[in-house]
């Protein structure tokens, strides 16, 4: 170690190790992350190249213990704020015969308020599907923005 405009310049690999795990797993560095964890020895030490030595924060196992997993929709989930702005659709089927002669079921839900309607059909077809999803969700609620198919 060298004494360098008031700062300690750490040469050897082992001594970097050890003030990045001083600056990260102890309770004063708080396993903060990379960025912070440089930001906190680039106070105190001079070191060429030491945010390349990630690894040890990378593998830092606590760290990767409580790791969130931050998921973005690409969807744009957040433009509809009223019922039946989206609604999902799905046929079951087929079922065992009803006394009516249906064998499958139209799903729909709305996904902002889970509202579900189920809406027995006789043939699972373009005609059948249009007719059900207009007579039981359009004319009642009026169009959805968008909907969600497989």
């Amino acid at each position: 170690m060298f004494i360098c405009r008031n700062k300690i310049t750490i040469p050897s690999e082992g001594d970097r190790n050890k003030i990045i795990s001083e600056n990260h797993c102890s309770a004063v560095g708080g396993h903060k992350g990379i960025t912070r964890t440089y930001n906190r020895v680039k106070r105190r030490y001079h070191c060429n190249g030491i945010k390349a030595d990630q690894t040890l924060i990378q593998n830092c196992r606590p760290c990767q213990l409580k790791q969130l997993v931050h998921i973005k929709t690409t969807d744009g989930t957040n433009r509809y704020t009223r019922f039946s702005d989206k609604v999902s659709m799905d046929i079951m089927g087929p079922l065992p015969t009803t006394q009516l002669n249906n064998i499958y079921i139209l799903t729909i839900q709305d996904l902002l308020t889970k509202y579900s309607i189920a809406i027995p059909l006789q043939k699972a077809d373009a005609i059948h599907v249009a007719d059900a999803f207009t007579n039981e969700l359009v004319c009642v609620f009026g169009a959805p923005k968008a909907l969600l198919t497989d």
